[in-house]
């Protein structure tokens, strides 16, 4: 495994040179900065699709080496053995925030405190899509009008690049199931995280949640609905699901190690985070992910799923519609 909190140049050529040998390399977008947002895509492109998320939020970097090594194991061999590689079109977009990372990644590589959470204009992304319902949370996680809060939501929704960017890549992939990785708290969360109303589909997310934990051979993940966590507007997996009909989680990697032992670190956003041991904090994740894309992929040919999403459209299973 790669030296795990790299620049994002670095990290920006590891998901290249991935593509380059094995699948292809798309720019859906640039950043607020001008830096690239790209996509990847591998296997077969008219099998139904995945779509894989990462760096939404800056400082959780962790998540995206996860996202990665999910990516290796998929197209380089430890995918293939189970079939999945050839039943499933992978689609990610892994650095969806660069600009943070980018500045998060140089104050870590000269022992500065990082933090740095939304885009380049302060907006959290994760509450910049178009909210999937119209109730209102008091939580101050829940999406912000204010700009100098941490989840300032943006004047309205996809108004920064980078969220403009996964919606096109969406819209275009109609993506089956989608996962983003975010950091930390070793939970699996699934929408809804706007109402704690239940999730028409929990059955199925709760399906695929509990193949998820069984796969892992460390410390298993909790499943929960996202708003029994804490309330949100505008997140990507609530419109996703409510939109598209995608089957969504998020996967936060990870949890508090020693990382927090020293006062430096305790102090630094960063290492609350992101992990000093990354290799059993990512194989952990691993093997979770792909137990869930078996289950996804048993489901889909056993039966379509006949269940309705939060407006009265199709919910849509990993199967394509027969």
């Amino acid at each position: 495994m790669d030296s795990p909190y790299s620049r994002w140049e670095s990290f920006d050529a590891s998901w290249r040179e991935l593509a380059s040998r094995h699948g292809a390399e798309e720019r859906i977008g640039e950043s607020v900065e001008g830096r690239p947002i790209r996509a990847y895509s591998f296997g077969p492109a008219g099998a139904p699709a995945v779509m894989f998320t990462g760096l939404l939020h800056g400082v959780e970097v962790i998540g995206a080496i996860a996202l990665r090594e999910v990516a290796r194991a998929l197209v380089g061999g430890a995918g293939l053995s189970r079939g999945l590689a050839d039943q499933l079109r992978f689609v990610f977009a892994p650095i969806v925030n660069p600009d943070a990372y980018a500045a998060n990644a140089e104050r870590v590589a000269r022992g500065a405190r990082a933090w740095v959470r939304g885009n380049a204009r302060g907006v959290d992304l994760n509450r910049n899509f178009a909210p999937a319902g119209p109730a209102r949370s008091a939580s101050p996680f829940a999406g912000s009008r204010w700009a100098f809060l941490p989840h300032f939501a943006g004047p309205h929704p996809y108004s920064e690049p980078e969220t403009r960017a996964v919606r096109d890549l969406a819209l275009a992939t109609r993506p089956k199931l989608a996962l983003g990785f975010h950091s930390f708290g070793n939970l699996l969360l699934y929408p809804w995280g706007f109402t704690a109303r239940r999730n028409p589909r929990a059955v199925e997310y709760e399906r695929l949640g509990r193949a998820f934990r069984a796969s892992q051979p460390g410390a298993r993940y909790t499943l929960r609905q996202a708003s029994g966590l804490y309330r949100t507007q505008g997140d990507l997996d609530d419109w996703l699901d409510a939109e598209l009909g995608t089957l969504a989680l998020t996967v936060e990697v990870g949890t508090l190690d020693r990382r927090l032992l020293t006062l430096s670190r305790l102090l630094d956003p960063f290492w609350w985070m992101n992990p000093l041991d990354v290799r059993p904090t990512v194989e952990n994740t691993l093997h979770g992910v792909l137990g869930l894309l078996e289950a996804a992929c048993s489901s889909a040919r056993a039966v379509d799923h006949p269940t309705e999403p939060l407006e009265p459209r199709r919910g849509i299973a990993l199967a394509a519609r027969r």
